[in-house]
């Protein structure tokens, strides 16, 4: 048998997220779990159950609730979870805005960097309103190309969030799956709830790219 490299002290057993999840379903399903072993057998013959309850122990925002949690245990892939439910991705990952660590970056050829859930969420709504700035409305497509680091994150997040202002002003939200009103012709079109890159795009159906920009790595 191999060397045991670490063991958690019964201190962080007690207040690991795991823990208290499992302290959550029992109470709430009236269940008497107590290893990671019984909550997985469970998950696996109680899937709606299960989902139900991380949902509602992750504290998920959503402007509008689910009606129920799959549609269709026996079809995959193709089962819809969360029927119904409506929500915004970035106001859930950017509902933290403290000095908490939201990133941890090392990259081949770059130093380590962090990033706080306060500054993520400040470079967000900055980049965010640089955006609109240059013309983007509900309903554009912002198309990306960049590697595995925390600029793509900031750059997915920002689409979602609206810009604190004081006059009202637009809500910015990603479009997918509908037409928008600008595209990137040749790069991107949109199938069902995904992007997909056509291998022989129709150029002449695609809207032609109203703005292009080239930008290097956003200052941490």
């Amino acid at each position: 048998m191999g060397k045991l490299l670490w063991e958690p002290s019964e201190e962080q057993i007690k207040n690991a997220n795991m823990t208290k999840f499992i302290n959550y379903v029992n109470d709430r399903y009236e269940q008497n779990f107590d290893s990671y072993f019984e909550l997985y057998d469970w998950s696996i013959n109680k899937i709606p159950d299960f989902w139900a309850a991380m949902w509602d122990f992750g504290k998920i925002k959503a402007s509008k609730p689910y009606e129920m949690v799959v549609d269709d245990l026996g079809k995959f892939p193709g089962a819809k979870w969360f029927v119904g439910a409506k929500l915004n991705f970035a106001e859930n990952l950017l509902r933290h805005r403290d000095d908490h660590t939201a990133f941890v970056f090392k990259g081949e050829n770059q130093k380590e960097a962090r990033m706080s859930y306060a500054e993520l969420y400040d470079i967000v709504v900055r980049l965010a309103k640089s955006l609109r700035e240059i013309g983007i409305e509900p309903g554009d497509r912002v198309v990306g190309y960049m590697p595995n680091m925390i600029e793509t994150a900031v750059a997915m997040l920002n689409p979602e969030i609206p810009v604190p202002k004081r006059n009202k002003a637009p809500r910015m939200t990603r479009s997918c799956g509908s037409d928008g009103k600008r595209n990137i012709r040749n790069v991107v079109k949109s199938k069902g709830d995904m992007y997909t890159i056509p291998r022989n795009p129709p150029a002449s159906n695609l809207p032609i790219a109203s703005s292009i920009r080239v930008i290097g790595r956003l200052s941490m």
